[in-house]
Formats: C-alpha cells, structure tokens, sequence
C-alpha cells in the first residue's frame, strides 16, 4: 500500500513539473529556431533601437532636445533632425532651436540655418559663408525675422539678401529667445527609436534570452536549473514507463496462468 501510495505522489509531481517545464522548452525551442536561422531572418545585421532594451544593455541614449513648432516638434538627436515622428533633415553643429515667421520656418544649427515653407519644402540653407554669425549661441525672434546672438552681439537676418545685421534696437524688448526642451514622451520613444544604433543586434538579444542572461548574473544559473529539471523529468519518465510495463506485463502473466487453470 505504502508502495502504491510513493508511486502516486512520484507521478504527480512528475505531471506538475512537467507542466512547469513545459513553458520553458516552448520558450527554448522558439528562441533555439531563431537563433539556427539568424541570418536568414537578419537578426544579425539588424540593430535594437528599442529604447527599453538599450537601457537594459546599459547603452546611453543621446540627448533629444526639441523645439514646438507650427503645431508640431521639431527634435533634435545625433545630428538629425526630426519633425513629428520623421527624420527630416541633417543639422550640422549643435541644435540651437527653430523659429516660426509669416512666411517660413527657420531651423538653425550651429554651422548652418535652413529656411522651410510651411509645406515643409526647403527654400535655403545658409552657412559661415554666407555670413552666419559665430559662434551661435542663441536663436530668437526679432519682429518678424530671425536674430541670433555670439554671446556678445545679436544680429538679424535678412532673408530676402541673406545677410546679416547688428540688432541696434534694445535686445531685452525686442528678442525672444527660444528654449529648447525634451518633446513630449510619445514623440521622445519614437525619435529615439528611429536611431542609428550599432551596439546590439537582435541576434545579441534572443541569445541572451536563450542563455538566460536577461536576468542578470542568476539567469544561467537559472536556465541550467531548468536544464537539470528536463533531465529529471526525462529519467523519471523512464522510470514511470519502464514500471508501468513491468506492471502491465505482470497482469498478462497472470492472466495466462489464470487462462492455463
């Protein structure tokens, strides 16, 4: 009776820790797939923009500075601008802000000014050669023009010339100076996710999850535990088949003897 009685609790636990297994040999078989066909499906040339994945890896995301604009942000990230969720435009220097006049937008960069219609459709971009100011330190609306300041001196453009003057008037008054500020978090992920990353492929992030690495130093521990598990299941199937037909083939032989009576 006791026998039968270890027998039964050894095949419960057997069929609950089979279920428990079972989610991590799914979960094994997948990634093992992906991983044996990583470069047809490009995992390894494809890189992780994910945000929340880059900030496991410890990778740094770079600054996203944005200014409102024509009902709209136009970001700032690596060097490349964005409006809305796009890449728009490459900005060469630093991203000093943008401004909105009657006819035109105005994007300035450190080395250069672009000048946009309100279709988004470029008009002209303007550097040192063209007189720019520098160093730029500061982007403002002067009246309905664009002033930018050295840090000692602000000037105005002249759009229709492309050139410059020294702002006579008092600055105080007359300028707005634009300040640059973090988009709002839904335009933040996408432009951050747009990114061109490099530092981890996806090929990188289904082998850490294969190894178990994902949790951090415990997790190859954790997945050898669980290797160990499937080892115990497969032995103590064995054992749990190996008895059953040796129970199985006991009652056959009685029943023959009983046949033979």
């Amino acid at each position: 009776m006791a026998k039968a009685e270890t027998r039964k609790l050894f095949t419960t636990w057997h069929k609950k820790l089979g279920i428990f297994s079972a989610a991590f040999l799914i979960f094994l078989s997948i990634t093992g797939v992906l991983l044996n066909h990583a470069h047809d499906l490009k995992l390894d040339s494809n890189d992780v923009n994910a945000p929340f994945l880059l900030e496991i890896y410890g990778v740094e995301l770079p600054e996203v500075t944005a200014v409102e604009l024509a009902h709209n942000w136009l970001s700032h990230q690596e060097g490349v601008l964005y409006f809305g969720y796009d890449e728009f435009a490459e900005c060469k220097g630093e991203f000093l802000g943008a401004v909105s006049l009657p006819e035109y937008w105005i994007a300035v960069c450190g080395l250069e000014i672009q000048l946009y219609t309100y279709a988004n459709q470029l008009v002209e971009r303007a550097g040192p050669m063209y007189g720019l100011p520098q160093p730029i330190v500061q982007v403002g609306k002067c009246y309905n023009s664009l002033c930018v300041s050295d840090g000692v001196q602000s000037y105005q453009l002249n759009a229709d010339e492309m050139t410059w003057a020294q702002v006579q008037y008092p600055v105080g008054r007359v300028l707005q100076w634009v300040e640059l500020t973090e988009p709002p978090l839904h335009v933040l992920a996408q432009v951050q996710s747009n990114r061109h990353g490099g530092e981890i492929t996806w090929e990188r992030v289904v082998m850490d999850l294969h190894a178990g690495r994902f949790l951090g130093a415990i997790g190859p521990l954790f997945m050898d535990a669980v290797a160990l598990l499937f080892i115990v299941l497969a032995v103590t199937g064995i054992i749990l088949w190996m008895q059953k037909n040796k129970r199985s083939g006991q009652r056959r032989e009685k029943g023959r003897r009983k046949l033979k009576e």
